[in-house]
């Protein structure tokens, strides 16, 4: 009997020894680089979901400012039709004969006299006189002033 293995001396298969005897020294190791690339899957599946879901936020964001925008356009046209119609309504109901009898009849106002009316020459020029004293700066004492700094720094 003592040359016998144990496995025979116990009646176990080999196998099951062996493996008892030599247990895998790498085992955390390998437990650890999973784990790290779990931790690494998860991040990047995490970070690719959140690129996606702000990729099709601002489409929704876009798709709400579009219609929002296609609104405004209706009511715009709609506004410019209104506001055409009523300048139309105006222009009918606004002529010379009815503004003239408002005038005459509502405010009292008259015709003027022939000896009322002044006429004006517009082909001369007009020239314009002022008997104040101007306080307005001169340009030549504006460049005067500027010349002497840049000297003054050269």
């Amino acid at each position: 009997m003592a040359n016998t293995s144990p496995a025979i001396r116990m009646n176990m298969p080999a196998r099951k020894i062996e493996r008892a005897v030599h247990p895998r020294p790498t085992s955390k190791i390998v437990t650890k680089a999973k784990t790290s690339s779990n931790v690494r899957a998860i991040g990047l599946v995490l970070a690719v979901t959140l690129v996606a879901f702000a990729i099709c936020w601002r489409y929704v964001e876009i798709y709400n400012k579009s219609s929002e925008i296609s609104q405004m356009k209706t009511q715009l046209a709609a506004l410019n039709a209104q506001n055409s119609q009523i300048s139309m309504q105006i222009q009918q109901k606004v002529d010379k004969a009815s503004l003239d009898a408002y005038a005459k009849n509502t405010l009292g106002m008259v015709t003027p006299k022939l000896d009322q009316y002044i006429y004006l020459n517009l082909k001369n020029q007009d020239i314009i006189v002022s008997t104040q004293k101007s306080t307005a700066i001169k340009p030549a004492i504006i460049v005067q002033f500027f010349n002497n700094i840049i000297d003054y720094f050269r």
